[in-house]
């Protein structure tokens, strides 16, 4: 069902009422908003409004999304406006809030709202994003995504900030597309039986032209599941070549993919700290201490032949040297982290409004995948499924794609758990057998994807939690420390989303009383795989074929012996 971003007319009006009406119908403050009763030709009279704004407000800028398979007449499903102003945006008044409404509520919520845009607007000229709509039984398929960049792409062009006011639902999608909050409105409506606040977050985001720094590389985040081969993020002006991804797979079957090694290189948990990702209670722009780590495994023994460095005792190119890898790798997160130093009160990422808007926003605290991207770039020179070159073609790669049998790399963040160990990001692939070595390079292809497949695996280790587990009488009375450590395989999200696995883990194991940890690993394994979702997206991650490792520890039952485990693995 494809979908078209369109302009709207007055002719749309109507639709973009009805689609008002519905997506406001679930909210809970929608009773004690618009008690009602709501007389049937209330739609008809708002859609009239929207027209007659469209028509008499020369700022206002109105967008639609269409699905084409839709019938005609109903294709309309998501609607937007805009507002460009150029010049002094004017005061807003509300005379009234239509039938139905419960006028000193609307007065509390939009009147403050209106308050709090003047105070931190004021008159700067912006770009507002005053209205947008998704019909309900089409939420969840990028419509409210095209209706942003639209607006956000109009304000690059006249180097205009953008303002808007999130939902909690919408949330999310604005900050992924670099949005930050300003100040959460909230409203006290217990006067109508509500029993929690109202809430409206101001956001805005400032763009400017991106500069040459070492977050113009991160460059491949996916659209949709690689595993569909889904097309790449639109990059940095490297080359115009654009190979097939290589599969998303499990980390075993990226290691079978390889076969055994023969000639590793590995540096273990460099150390460094810089600004990234999320840290223990879910907040950005902290600086936090990161643990490298890599392994190199070579096509060729180091005795491949006499000149071979373990026969002459000199290095050659069928190795490398740890000490450059180290300094390769820490170099590249120094760089970043210099050329991305976060503001206090960061939220929102470099990478996820590069891939939204192709500039950068005033926020660029790098994701934990913006980071093992760069790595993996400076490493091989191409992204990390192999699609696509992303090394200026002015920089060569530290490593050679034709010598290696397969390449790991892991960034993991120690203190970025609550009640564990760390949480790490792991990226493994397998290279091709046939690619050209450098004395074979005039006659091959190197603008193949080297890659036969690569995996990527979120981590969340050492979580220690309390729980009634045994089956044992005395286990029955008191709950014990268990350790639990939970992999995710085949891992195709790029935002941090490890504070909530954690929690949605740790919920599962505290509520627990399972006799076997067997059947209490396969419950947290099945408990993530059916109801973990990832922002609005409605979609359970068994769906996204996730593979999902669970291994649990029980440290004092067993008296000689250091801890006894259980390790499950389920999904696709």
């Amino acid at each position: 069902m494809p979908l078209e971003l369109q302009p709207a007319t007055e002719a749309d009006a109507l639709r973009a009422a009805e689609i008002e009406f519905a997506a406001y119908e679930p909210n809970p403050f929608n009773s004690i908003l618009f008690p009602g009763p709501v007389p049937p030709e209330a739609i008809a009279g708002r859609g009239a409004q929207l027209a007659a704004g469209l028509k008499s407000d020369p700022t206002a800028r109105c967008l639609k999304v269409i699905d084409t398979d839709l019938p005609e007449g109903g294709q309309v499903i998501a609607f937007a406006k805009w507002h460009i102003y150029t010049q002094k945006p004017p005061q807003q008044t509300y005379s009234g809030f239509g039938p139905g409404s419960n006028a000193e509520a609307c007065e509390i919520v939009f009147g403050d709202l209106a308050k709090v845009r003047a105070r931190i607007w004021g008159d700067k000229r912006c770009v507002y994003l005053s209205l947008l709509h998704t019909d309900p039984k089409h939420q969840g398929r990028g419509a409210g995504s095209m209706l942003t960049k639209w607006g956000l792409e109009e304000a690059k062009k006249l180097g205009l900030a953008v303002y808007l006011e999130s939902s909690p639902e919408a949330h999310s999608l604005y900050q992924k597309h670099g949005f930050r909050d300003v100040e959460c409105v909230t409203a006290d409506l217990s006067k109508w039986g509500a029993t929690e606040e109202h809430k409206v977050w101001s956001m805005n985001l400032t763009l400017r032209h991106r500069k040459a720094q070492p977050a113009a590389m991160l460059s491949s985040f996916w659209k949709t599941s690689p595993t569909v081969n889904s097309k790449m993020s639109p990059g940095p002006p490297t080359n115009d070549k654009t190979d097939p991804p290589a599969p998303l797979v499990s980390s075993w079957r990226a290691r079978a993919d390889a076969g055994e090694a023969v000639a590793v290189v590995r540096v273990r948990n460099l150390r460094s700290s810089i600004p990234i990702g999320r840290d223990a209670w879910g907040r950005s722009g902290k600086l936090q201490p990161v643990l490298l780590s890599s392994e190199v495994s070579f096509a060729d023994p180091f005795s491949v032949n006499e000149s071979s460095s373990a026969n002459t005792d000199k290095l050659d190119s069928g190795t490398v040297h740890y000490g450059n890898l180290s300094k390769a790798l820490l170099g590249s997160l120094e760089l970043l982290g210099q050329g991305n130093a976060a503001k206090p009160d960061a939220t929102g990422t470099a990478a996820s409004a590069i891939a939204a808007t192709g500039y950068e926003a005033e926020v660029t605290t790098p994701r934990t995948a913006d980071v093992l991207e760069l790595l993996w770039v400076r490493m091989t020179g191409r992204v990390v499924d192999g699609s696509r070159v992303a090394l200026p073609l002015d920089q060569l790669p530290f490593l050679h794609a034709a010598r290696l049998r397969s390449l790991s790399l892991a960034v993991e963040l120690p203190k970025a758990s609550l009640l564990g160990a760390g949480v790490s990001l792991i990226t493994t692939a397998s290279f091709r057998e046939d690619m050209p070595k450098e004395e074979e390079e005039e006659k091959g292809d190197t603008n193949r994807n080297p890659l036969r497949s690569y995996s990527r695996t979120l981590r969340i280790q050492g979580l220690h939690i309390p729980t009634l587990i045994g089956v044992n009488p005395n286990e029955r009375k008191a709950k014990q420390m268990l350790v639990a450590d939970v992999e995710i395989d085949k891992f195709d999200v790029a935002e941090d989303i490890h504070t909530e696995l954690e929690a949605i883990i740790v919920e599962a194991i505290e509520s627990s009383s399972f006799e076997t940890l067997e059947a209490l690993a396969s419950h947290v394994a099945n408990k993530i795989l059916s109801d973990f979702k990832i922002g609005d997206d409605p979609k359970p991650m068994k769906d996204r074929g996730w593979r999902v490792k669970v291994c649990l520890e029980k440290p004092i039952a067993i008296p000689t012996a250091e801890f006894p485990a259980v390790e499950v693995t389920m999904g696709s």
